[in-house]
């Protein structure tokens, strides 16, 4: 390999640009004889990636024995919490159902009346105060639309927008 081109496919692969291909053409310059004496601090890298990929872990691991006693204890575990939920659902119920049954046998007077008359005469009344409330409300709306109407007259300032204006009031007291 050329000298230019190792120091080029060298500072490629410190950045983290270089594709496989440059790498092995790298990793076998870097393992033969004909290094430049200013890259042959590489060579110690280079040698321990190839005997790197060369090992392999000969150890065999128990993960099935292990697998199979951390399921019986999440078995076990799981039962004791599911037996706990139900046991704490149970109380909660229980104590609703307990302190709301006297509230529901007291709210038996729903303010029905046994006499139709009375019956109406109430209704009467309250169908009049909202009549009354409403009509305050109307009342209230009047007042904002004159106030926009005035408001509308003071800060226009373009003669199209006064003679729209002029049109919106005529129109509305030709309706009224």
């Amino acid at each position: 390999m050329e000298l230019d081109k190792a120091e080029g496919l060298v500072k490629k692969y410190l950045q983290g640009e270089t594709s496989i291909d440059q790498e092995k053409e790298l990793r076998d310059y870097f393992l033969s004889q004909n290094v430049a004496p200013h890259l042959k601090q590489y060579i110690s890298f280079f040698k321990y990636l190839a005997v790197a990929k060369e090992q392999q872990n000969k150890q065999e691991i128990p993960v099935f024995d292990t697998l199979r006693l951390r399921k019986g204890y999440k078995k076990r575990n799981f039962a004791g919490f599911s037996i706990a939920a139900a046991v704490v659902v149970l109380i909660s119920v229980g104590t609703y159902v307990f302190y709301n049954v006297d509230n529901t046998n007291k709210n038996k007077n729903l303010g029905t009346y046994e006499n139709p008359e009375d019956a109406f005469r109430a209704t009467q009344k309250v169908l009049s105060l909202v009549s009354n409330n409403i009509n305050i409300g109307i009342k209230s709306v009047y007042y904002i639309e004159e106030y926009q109407n005035v408001k509308n007259r003071v800060f226009v300032t373009s003669n199209r927008e006064r003679k729209n204006l002029k049109y919106q009031t005529k129109n509305k007291t030709n309706l009224k």
